[in-house]
């Protein structure tokens, strides 16, 4: 009887083993979190942004922004220095989002949409999102007065006024230097859902 009792624990105590595991795994597959971090680095901006990283459900999608476990995230490709997407945002998708934090408000840098069209749908934008200040163009110098010339009557002719200056006229503001990458492929319904997304985020750059 010993025996069988240990036996019987034994095997119970093996049956328990990967059902807890598997409970973990389904846990940390559908938990939430948020994570913040700074750095501020001697060659890093002088800005000194911080970075943050979020994984959950998307509650809302709106022009502009998205909201993930209540908090607000902003597409703005004109405040980082590269995006990425995988997949097609919308409401009630998982996603992973990385991002950096500018006064107080979270700029997503690459946003993964889990288990959805990752491979088929990509967006990836580069460059340098900072326009040149206008620079004026140089003045031209007043051309020399001509010396009156003496003729034989005791008055002299009269000199020629000077060529007036012209005002300087700013040079037009150079364009961003932006490099996109886009791959689409899919039922034209995802297609067009896609591309739409993806014109709107270059809209603040055309």
């Amino acid at each position: 009887m010993k025996k069988i009792a240990l036996v019987l624990i034994t095997l119970m105590l093996l049956a328990a083993v990967p059902v807890a595991y598997a409970h973990g795994k389904d846990k940390e597959r559908g938990g939430v979190r948020f994570e913040l971090t700074t750095e501020n680095h001697e060659e890093s901006d002088e800005d000194g942004n911080s970075e943050f990283k979020i994984r959950g459900r998307v509650e809302s999608v709106s022009p502009g922004s998205f909201v993930v476990n209540g908090q607000t995230i902003y597409i703005d490709v004109t405040q980082v220095n590269k995006f990425t997407q995988k997949g097609i945002l919308d409401v009630g998708d998982w996603v992973k989002v990385k991002g950096i934090v500018k006064d107080n408000k979270n700029y997503a840098e690459d946003i993964n949409i889990i288990g959805e069209g990752q491979g088929r749908f990509m967006l990836k934008i580069k460059g340098l999102f900072t326009s040149l200040s206008p620079s004026p163009s140089p003045t031209p110098s007043p051309s020399p007065s001509a010396s009156p010339e003496v003729s034989p009557t005791p008055s002299p002719e009269a000199s020629p006024s000077p060529t007036p200056s012209e005002s300087p006229s700013p040079s037009p503001t150079s364009s961003p230097n932006v490099l996109a990458s886009v791959k689409a492929v899919g039922p034209i319904e995802l297609v067009t859902q896609f591309l739409q997304q993806v014109l709107a985020y270059l809209q603040g750059l055309l």
